[in-house]
This record gives C-alpha cells, structure tokens and sequence, in this order.
C-alpha cells in the first residue's frame, strides 16, 4: 500500500464534535489510526456543521476557517451552503454548513417529538451532494472516500452515475461501512425527485427496495467494496436471518471479493480514564485502594 494514500472519510457524526452512537468513534478513531499507520497519508474527515458541533467549537476556542460557499439543487430547488475547514490532532476536519438543516438540537431526531426530521432525507442528500460539490471547489481529490452507514450513501451512487465522466472525480474508490444493517435509510418513492437521480436507477438491482427508495442499498451496489465492525458480522449480513432483505445483494458484492470485515478497536487516549472528560471522578489505569474507590463514585455520578 502507497504511504501517500489521501482518504476522505465522510459520515454523520465523528468524535469529538458530534457524537450520538458507536459511530462517531468509529469515524474519528479510524481516521488517527490510519494517519499512525501510514504516517505520510492524507487523512481528513467531513461531517455537517451542527449546532452541537458549533457549541464543541465554541467551548474549546477552536476557530474553523470558511473556504469557500457553493449551491445544491435539492429538488425543485437551490440551496446555499459553506465549507469550513479545522486541523485537529494532525486531522483536517470539514464541516458542511446549512443552517436551515443544522443548526438544530437535535442530529437525527427532533429532540421535543423525539421523532426522525420529516427532511431527513432532504438534508442528507444535501450533504452527500455537498461533499462532492465542496471538493471540486477547494480542488481537493482523494485517493478514497469512505462513507458510513444510510446517511452517506449517496455519494457512491454519485460517483458511479452523475459523476462517471466528470475528470474530476473519475479516479475515486468509494468504501461503504457498515455499522449496522438495521439503518438502511428507507423512504417513499414520492421523494425519490429529491435526489436528483435519473428514475432509471429506481430498479429492483439499484435503488428500488419493495416499492421504496432505500438508500443503503444504493450505497452497497454502487461502492467499490464494503467494510463492516467484524469478519463474523461480514458473513452474518449476507444469511437471511441478519440481511434485513439486502443478503442478496451483499452476498453478490462478496462473491467479487468486495466485502471484509475490520474488528473495532479502543482508543486509548479518548478512553483514558484518569483524562476522561465525561468522567466526575478520573482513576488511573493500573489498580489500587483509591482506584477502586473513584470508580465507585465515577458510576455513583452516571
């Protein structure tokens, strides 16, 4: 593998700005350990800039720079957006800002319904459109773009459809992670328009899934291979009893040598109990009286 690889992983969320589940750890601890690795890449992350992001930002005086501003068309119209660009930990760090899409409490679901955003799909079609758009504008190409979960889906189906003859972003392997199958990003076919595909791709071997739009496996079809938490959970996904209905189609991209499983890992300086910032009471990690007694109080405090 080239030293000088440039990656571009893109998800939802990603530690420590934006974190609702196991996802965000992913994102963030796979970035820092490919940058160990391979010491010469490329590494940077994009995720959207929301409120929760800009508050982390604010708190920790940490000051992003505006690089550029560009349009979308989502649908029947055009919507402005920004991209900002933060070095953090020898990671550059993107954030795609849309106020009218991201500057919300909530990051999936609208914290006073508890509901899923009605305009879930529209905001995050915006964002995978954004990502590609906002790396023609800053003249940014990695080698790879890795994407994760339904959220992101979208841009693979971009890259091998809108995109196939554009020079700029011909040379461009995309990597789907999985995180789990359960999220598949499904919606009414009366939205489809809000992609901006071409209805030819609305077929039972791309997009369509039972009558519906399903956007993971848009993302499975159209990536150039498939990643998921473990090598058993790899195999799982393409049975009936862990599919969710897409088995087929990952056993098909398993059969061309396209789907691998990567065992998660610990980050031992974000899980660090003694610098632990969500922690009330820090311990060490090597054992004692007092250890003990930290702990104590660290889940007396949860």
């Amino acid at each position: 593998m080239k030293n000088n690889l440039k990656f571009l992983f893109v998800a939802s969320e990603a530690v420590p700005f934006a974190k609702v589940g196991g996802l965000a750890d992913v994102v963030g601890a796979l970035a820092q350990s490919i940058k160990k690795l391979l010491p010469e890449s490329d590494v940077r992350i994009v995720i959207p800039f929301y409120l929760t992001v800009k508050n982390y930002l604010n708190e920790h005086s940490l000051k992003p720079t505006l690089l550029s501003n560009f349009e979308i068309k989502i649908g029947n119209r055009a919507v402005n957006g920004e991209i900002y660009e933060l070095n953090y930990k020898n990671v550059v760090y993107y954030f795609i800002s849309q106020p009218e899409y991201f500057d919300r409490e909530g990051i999936y679901v609208d914290v006073e319904t508890k509901n899923d955003y009605p305009d879930s799909l529209e905001r995050f079609v915006f964002f995978s459109r954004a990502v590609l758009e906002g790396l023609r504008v800053i003249s940014y190409q990695p080698d790879i773009i890795q994407v994760n979960d339904w959220q992101t889906s979208l841009i693979p189906v971009y890259l091998k459809t809108e995109q196939k003859l554009n020079n700029f972003y011909r040379g461009i392997k995309s990597v789907l992670l999985i995180h789990n199958l359960s999220y598949q990003g499904i919606f009414s076919i009366d939205q489809y328009y809000i992609t901006g595909l071409d209805w030819k791709h609305f077929n039972k071997e791309e997009l369509e899934f039972y009558g519906y739009l399903n956007l993971l496996k848009g993302g499975i079809v159209f990536s150039d291979c498939i990643i998921t938490v473990s090598e058993t959970y790899a195999k799982e996904i393409q049975t009936v009893e862990y599919g969710n209905g897409l088995e087929e189609i990952i056993k098909k991209k398993a059969d061309e040598g396209k789907v691998f499983g990567v065992v998660n890992g610990v980050d031992y300086e974000e899980w660090d109990p003694s610098i632990d910032i969500y922690l009330k009471e820090k311990f060490g990690i090597n054992y004692d009286f007092d250890t003990i007694e930290r702990k104590k109080l660290s889940k007396k405090n949860f």
